[in-house]
């Protein structure tokens, strides 16, 4: 970089920190009563001030996106997001009529792991197409809970799944080996 190009970038960033700067102070104005934040007379203490009048403290950094960040919503991963739906749902259809047919506890068991595997798919494609649906709906706190059932429902649907494919295969090799 020469001389100039360096103190044409330096020129540029002082210009949007000088715009960002105006824009900050004139929504902290806004948000704070028309009066400047840090100079109130009954200063609050700083954890109990607005965001709006937080962002105009010294020590808080700011940060400008150019654009809002969005999820990308890639054909690839919405088809695998939907076929975890439809997988589901076949599952749940062909475990019912295997109960149906046999009577067996295995396939009740496989039931209701396909019913929790469903309503993680629909959680699944939900947070395919929109991320922070969670933390907008939920909050923070009801996210967080979310998250964990969200994350340990799945080795327990898979528990469920491996219990009663255990069952069913024993059940197959012991009719297996009685008809030899």
């Amino acid at each position: 970089m020469t001389v100039f190009e360096v103190t044409e970038h330096k020129n540029c960033c002082q210009t949007l920190v000088e715009k960002a700067e105006i824009t900050l102070s004139k929504f902290s104005r806004k948000r704070c009563n028309g009066q400047d934040p840090s100079k109130q007379q009954n200063a609050e203490p700083i954890l109990q001030m607005t965001s709006a009048c937080l962002l105009s403290s010294p020590p808080v950094a700011l940060l400008f996106l150019a654009r809002p960040m969005l999820a990308m919503r890639e054909p690839v991963t919405v088809l695998c997001a939907l076929s975890f739906i439809l997988f589901g749902v076949y599952l749940l259809a062909l475990w019912a009529y295997g109960y149906v047919r046999t009577g067996l506890i295995a396939f009740s068991i496989l039931i209701i792991a396909a019913v929790i595997q469903i309503a993680v798919a629909f959680s699944n494609v939900a947070l395919v197409f929109d991320p922070y649906i969670g933390i907008r709906l939920l909050g923070r706190t009801g996210w967080r809970i979310f998250y964990y059932t969200f994350v340990c429902i799945q080795p327990i649907e898979s528990l469920l799944s491996a219990v009663a494919l255990t069952i069913l295969v024993a059940w197959i090799t012991r009719t297996h080996r009685a008809s030899q």
